[in-house]
C-alpha cells in the first residue's frame, strides 16, 4: 500500500515539472514574439541600420528604383551648391573675345598687317638706288598706276654713263599695260613681304608717332626679291641682312623702305610710297 502511494506521488511530481517547463518554454516564446512585432523595437532596429543604407545618398548615388519619387522629391530639395546654377565653363567664357563672344581679339600686329594689305585701291611708286660713298651709281623708278581694268607698269631706269659720254647718266624707260589679275601679281604688296617672311610677333618693334604706326624688322634676301621686283643677278649681290621699315597710316600704307649692303660695298635703298 505504501509503496503504492510512494509510486503516485513521484508520478505527480513528473507531471508537475513538466507542466513547469512548458509554462515556461510558452511565457518565453511569447515574450520573444512581443519584442520582434513590437514597433518600436522595429523602429531602434531600422535607426540602428539606417547609417549604412544612407550612404548612396551622402555621395550622390541615389539607388532609389521609384521613378515617380526620386523625379518629385529631388528637385527643390537638392542643395544649392549641387542644383542647375552651376557656373558656365563654354568656351564663351574665354576672355580673348569681343564682347559678342565670337571674334578673338587681335593683336596690334594683326591690326597693322590687315592695315597694310588694304592696297586694292592706291597706287605705288618703288625706287631702288644703289649709291657709294654718298654718290648715286643707279636708279630705278617702277610707278603703278591702276585703271578701270587694271593697270600700267612704267619703269624709268638711269645709270651712269660712259666715261667719253656728254651726259653722266642714261636713262631708259619701259611701260607695261596689264589686265586686273596681271597689274595684282606686280603690284607691290608689302603684307606679302611680312608673311612670306613668316615674321614672329617677337622679331619686330612696332612705335606709334602722331600719323602713323612704323613696324621694323629683318628680313632675308628672297623675300625683298619679291617684293621688289629685284632680278636674281641683283639679289646675288646682297651681302647684309635687310633693315626693313613699314610705315601705315588710319587705312592704307604709306611707305615701305629696305636698306643692305652689297658684295662690292654699294648701299642699296628700296623704297615703296603709297597714293590712295
Amino acid at each position: 500500500m505504501k509503496k503504492k502511494m510512494s509510486f503516485n506521488m513521484n508520478k505527480l511530481a513528473l507531471v508537475l515539472i513538466c507542466t513547469l517547463l512548458v509554462c515556461i518554454l510558452v511565457f518565453t516564446f511569447a515574450a520573444c514574439s512581443h519584442d520582434e512585432t513590437n514597433p518600436k523595437n522595429f523602429q531602434d532596429k531600422q535607426q540602428d541600420t539606417q547609417p549604412d543604407s544612407q550612404i548612396g545618398d551622402e555621395t550622390g548615388d541615389n539607388t532609389n528604383t521609384n521613378t515617380g519619387d526620386n523625379n518629385g522629391d529631388n528637385t527643390g530639395n537638392t542643395p544649392s551648391g549641387d542644383s542647375g546654377n552651376t557656373p558656365s565653363t563654354t568656351p564663351d567664357d574665354g576672355g580673348n573675345t569681343t564682347p559678342g563672344g565670337d571674334t578673338p581679339v587681335k593683336s596690334e600686329f594683326e591690326q597693322f598687317v590687315d592695315i597694310i594689305s588694304n592696297v586694292q585701291n592706291v597706287n605705288a611708286t618703288t625706287t631702288i638706288t644703289v649709291s657709294f660713298g654718298g654718290r648715286t651709281l643707279s636708279q630705278k623708278v617702277i610707278e603703278y598706276t591702276r585703271s578701270a581694268n587694271g593697270g600700267t607698269v612704267k619703269t624709268t631706269h638711269t645709270s651712269l654713263n660712259t666715261a667719253d659720254a656728254q651726259k653722266p647718266y642714261m636713262t631708259e624707260e619701259a611701260s607695261l599695260t596689264l589686265n586686273g589679275a596681271e597689274f595684282e601679281n606686280k603690284f607691290p604688296n608689302i603684307a606679302n613681304v611680312i608673311n612670306n617672311a613668316r615674321l614672329c610677333e617677337d622679331d619686330y618693334t612696332l612705335t606709334k608717332t602722331n600719323q602713323s604706326l612704323n613696324l621694323s624688322f629683318v628680313i632675308a634676301k628672297a623675300d625683298v626679291q619679291t617684293i621688289a621686283r629685284l632680278t636674281d643677278a641683283e639679289t646675288a649681290t646682297i651681302a647684309t641682312d635687310i633693315n626693313i621699315i613699314v610705315s601705315a597710316g588710319e587705312r592704307t600704307p604709306v611707305s615701305f623702305t629696305a636698306t643692305y649692303k652689297t658684295t662690292n660695298g654699294n648701299t642699296v635703298s628700296i623704297t615703296i610710297v603709297y597714293q590712295e
